[in-house]
């Protein structure tokens, strides 16, 4: 600890040496170092004390009528011009026997107040300058942080609950079973419950990756904090119909499925968490190389809901501040395990500048051999790369059994199979170029 702090003491001595600047009268640029004795006139501050003030211009030598007397080991020395490397001899006190009014005439011609400059002001000065720096590098803010991530995870009230009697009004349409049985509810509730379902019926039917009214729903529902009732102002939003159903369903959601749906949402949010942060960096640099695309720097917000109709998650258009807004299913059997790491990356790949710019090579190579094209070939590969990564990175770092837990089965033709295995693979493999895979690809996956 001692010669911890022993050096610590002579780092400080280093930098406040580099860091003083030196006096213009000192001749050799060290402000320790003073200029003669003789050339400093002896100047006033106060009744018992005499010192030397340094200037900024050369100062004469002055004359004066005072008898000083001095210590006999000081007489005729002179100060050095190296800086001391330990202590400097305090400078003897001058007595004055006679004459003190002839000094106090003396002109004074000490630069201003605010322009003079001591050794021990510059000691102190920089000192606290050091002392400064060393505790902000210390300090915690100024660590390394870790870049930042793809994706902002969250669970909303409003939007669980819009997705959720999304899906009552398909089950009820298909005679499933209900998430929440109206029958256990007393006869006010019931009716309530069922009455909010029914501005839905219409919902579940609609594309919610491409619907504009649907789109600016999830949008304005994920920035909307949990309360008891929805703001007036997004009724313009929503719909009076659909403000006015989700007003009424919430005190029966939030007593009846809310806390074990907001409960899961966490758990699975808490587990994708934990995949990205162990394999987020690797997976997001392989997808940059693998499909020759660029990350935009925004990030995607993701939603975690109960339910996303038919699909595992979609992603669409997201509010101001995120480059994609994803919602992805914590209910579905699909996303258990380690699928969120392929799911969320796939997903990732839907904006326009990864999604938009594959679809536009394909779509060139198919004009180049003059095919027809297959209907969303772009949507399949952009399913097939980033599980086959996920399966690599996952191999790497962690001992995986694969068969507990399976990807989504992809449903794929028999010849759309068989291109991916021969053209794609070879390609995830390192084996051959982009521009022959997706050549021989655009040619058998039809």
């Amino acid at each position: 600890m001692n010669g911890n702090r022993r050096e610590l003491k002579k780092m400080l001595r280093k930098v406040i040496h580099a860091w003083t600047p030196p006096f213009r009268d000192s001749p050799t640029g060290n402000p320790w170092a003073s200029r003669a004795r003789n050339t400093w006139p002896l100047v006033s501050r106060g009744k018992d004390s005499m010192t030397r003030t340094p200037s900024r211009e050369a100062m004469p030598t002055l004359e004066l009528e005072a008898e000083v007397t001095v210590a006999p080991e000081f007489v005729g020395a002179r100060y050095s011009t190296s800086r001391p490397s330990k202590r400097v001899p305090r400078r003897p006190r001058a007595n004055y026997t006679s004459n003190r009014s002839a000094v106090a005439q003396l002109p004074d011609r000490r630069p201003p107040k605010r322009n003079r400059v001591t050794v021990r002001s510059f000691r102190i000065r920089y000192m606290k300058r050091v002392l400064i720096a060393l505790a902000l590098v210390g300090s915690p803010c100024l660590h390394a942080q870790p870049s930042q991530t793809m994706f902002v995870f969250q669970t909303r009230f409003w939007l669980n609950l819009h997705q959720f009697l999304s899906g009552e009004a398909y089950r009820r349409s298909v005679k499933a079973a209900p998430g929440l049985d109206a029958a256990t509810l007393n006869a006010s509730d019931r009716a309530i419950w069922i009455s909010a379902i029914d501005p839905y019926n219409d919902v579940f039917k609609r594309n919610m990756v491409l619907d504009e009214d649907l789109i600016r729903i999830a949008n304005a529902l994920a920035v909307t904090e949990d309360a008891m009732r929805l703001p007036e102002s997004l009724d313009g939003a929503l719909g009076a119909n659909i403000a006015a159903a989700l007003n009424a369903a919430a005190p029966i959601y939030r007593a009846h499925v809310w806390p074990a749906r907001q409960r899961d949402n966490d758990a699975w949010i808490a587990s994708a968490k934990s995949l990205m942060q162990g394999h987020e960096t690797a997976m997001k640099a392989a997808l940059e190389a693998v499909l020759q695309v660029t990350w935009p720097p925004e990030p995607i917000l993701v939603d975690v809901v109960g339910e996303t109709g038919p699909a595992s998650a979609i992603t669409h258009n997201a509010p101001t501040g995120f480059v994609a807004h994803t919602q992805a299913s914590a209910g579905s059997p699909c996303n258990t395990g380690i699928a969120p790491l392929r799911l969320l990356f796939h997903e990732a790949t839907h904006i326009p500048q990864v999604a938009g710019r594959i679809a536009a090579r394909i779509n060139e190579e198919t004009e180049r051999q003059e095919l027809q094209p297959v209907p969303n070939l772009w949507h399949t590969l952009l399913l097939v790369t980033p599980g086959e990564i996920a399966k690599r990175e996952l191999g790497q770092t962690e001992k995986v059994d694969y068969a507990r837990y399976p990807f989504c089965k992809l449903q794929l033709t028999p010849a759309e199979q068989a291109a991916f295995e021969q053209d794609w693979q070879p390609y995830l493999d390192g084996k051959t170029s982009f521009e022959k895979a997706l050549h021989d690809l655009v040619r058998d996956a039809r």
